[in-house]
């Protein structure tokens, strides 16, 4: 993160329990442009598709959190990198148990879990969520 980006605020929550929020994350995926009722359980898509893929946000990168429009801004940096890589990308949401917290992201199809962490560390995340082509989900630190 840029000393230029406006930060909210730094939260003290620790890596590994930053990594048991995300374990017990749940994650929707939706084409890109797809009306709000086509969300569907990552897993569920990956396992019909066949392939695997990373789910990655550049929201609240580590223990920072950055205002919606600085999260937003990197988020759309993050679609143009994992573009490079060739990769349909789709839109993801990681969300609590509960629902009451969603960060977006997006799944890069066909994307490796080592990819996938070099970019979430190029954007100061901690971890990504590594879907393989069977639908089971590996959190991966970065």
């Amino acid at each position: 993160m840029s000393p230029s980006e406006p930060v909210v605020e730094r939260v003290s929550t620790s890596r590994m329990e930053l990594h048991d929020i995300y374990e017990s994350a749940h994650v929707e995926v939706r084409q890109r442009g797809a009306d709000e009722s086509s969300w569907v359980l990552a897993s569920d898509a990956v396992r019909e598709r066949g392939e695997c893929g990373v789910v990655i946000t550049a929201w609240n990168p580590g223990q920072w959190r950055p205002t919606p429009e600085v999260n937003d801004a990197a988020n759309q940096r993050l679609r143009r990198v994992l573009m490079e890589h060739g990769c349909e990308i789709w839109e993801a949401d990681g969300f609590s148990p509960d629902r009451s917290f969603r960060e977006p992201g997006f799944i890069a199809w066909g994307m490796d879990a080592e990819t996938g962490c070099d970019i979430a560390r190029e954007f100061g995340q901690f971890a990504i969520f590594y879907y393989l082509a069977t639908g089971e989900r590996q959190v991966m630190s970065a």
